[in-house]
């Protein structure tokens, strides 16, 4: 199991988006600055034989070209602890 989160938020990553992203159409979102914050804080129950220096990556529908890779948590582990967190922009 992998315990992970994102959510809108403002440009440091740490307070809520601004109140004119609160659409009623996503039309309405195109030419606005987005921001979302992206967190992966651990895993657990991985498999024994799979289970050394785990890492993650993930992909954004609007950037499949780009691939986010969490730095690995070294050394064998079941239940890796990463506390990761990014703030990541759309255009």
């Amino acid at each position: 199991m992998i315990k992970f989160a994102y959510w809108p938020c403002d440009i440091e990553g740490d307070g809520e988006a601004d109140d004119e992203l609160l659409v009623d159409e996503p039309i309405e979102l195109l030419n606005k600055e987005i921001f979302f914050r992206v967190e992966v804080s651990e895993c657990s129950g991985l498999p024994k034989d799979l289970c050394k220096d785990v890492f993650v990556t993930y992909i954004f529908k609007h950037e499949p070209e780009i691939i986010n890779r969490i730095p690995l948590c070294e050394g064998k582990t079941q239940n890796p602890v990463f506390n990761y967190k990014k703030v990541h922009r759309i255009d």
